[in-house]
This record gives C-alpha cells, sequence and structure tokens, in this order.
C-alpha cells in the first residue's frame, strides 16, 4: 500500500488531489477549446493554399488532439469510479468528489423559534399617512 487510508484526511494529499481534479476540469473545457481555434486557422490556411498537404497532417492532428484532450478526464474520473476502494489513491479521490460535490448531505432541522411567516407580509407594518 501505498497511501493508508487514515492518510486521505492529510491535507497535503487533500490538496494535490484539489489541484488535480481542478487541473482535469480547466484541460476538459480549454483543451478542446484551443483545438478547435487551431482547426479554424488550418482550415484558413487550407484555404488559402489548398495544395499544402503539410496543413492536412497538423489538420489530422488536431483533430485527434481534440478528441484526446476532451476524452482523458471522462477516462480518468471513470477508472476512479470503476477502481473504487480496491486502490488507496482511487478511494481518496472519490471521497475527495463526494465532499466537493456535498453528496454527503446534512440535514438542517427548522429553526422552532421563528413562526414560519411570509417574511414579505404587509401587515408587520404600519400604514402611512394617507391625504
Amino acid at each position: 500500500m501505498i497511501i493508508d487510508i487514515a492518510s486521505c484526511q492529510d491535507s497535503t494529499l487533500k490538496i494535490f488531489i484539489s489541484i488535480l481534479r481542478k487541473g482535469l476540469n480547466i484541460l476538459w473545457i480549454v483543451g478542446p477549446v484551443l483545438a478547435i481555434i487551431s482547426i479554424t486557422i488550418i482550415f484558413s490556411r487550407m484555404s488559402m493554399n489548398p495544395e499544402d498537404k503539410k496543413l492536412l497532417k497538423n489538420l489530422n492532428n488536431s483533430i485527434i488532439a481534440l478528441v484526446v484532450l476532451f476524452f482523458i478526464p471522462l477516462i480518468v474520473t471513470f477508472t476512479m469510479n470503476l477502481l473504487g476502494d480496491s486502490f488507496d489513491f482511487s478511494a481518496c479521490w472519490n471521497d475527495s468528489e463526494n465532499s466537493q460535490t456535498g453528496t454527503s448531505g446534512t440535514y438542517i432541522p427548522i429553526d422552532e423559534e421563528k413562526d414560519g411567516s411570509n417574511p414579505f407580509s404587509t401587515s408587520d407594518y404600519d400604514e402611512g399617512e394617507k391625504d
């Protein structure tokens, strides 16, 4: 075992996993956007010089990069969920996902001191002077 289950409470590991998750989320958004911009630039260059074979190879590489950049975060998240608690790192990863999304849930009881009346009710206000 590389990571002890108790070390999931370690702040250094939590920070590392949090940074890794945020990085994957940024990669999931920014990566495909940059790849689409690259594809657009390649298409504009191809319209100016349609016989350039090098641009066609660059276009294929950009499309592959677009697909890979989009699916890397999905694959990592799916793999960690699939592994579940069989590995310590995946257990910590899944635990951090639950703590970030708030799926643990806590019940907040109703404050019994409040009467539950409508706070926007006009009955609590004095009527102003009428002309």
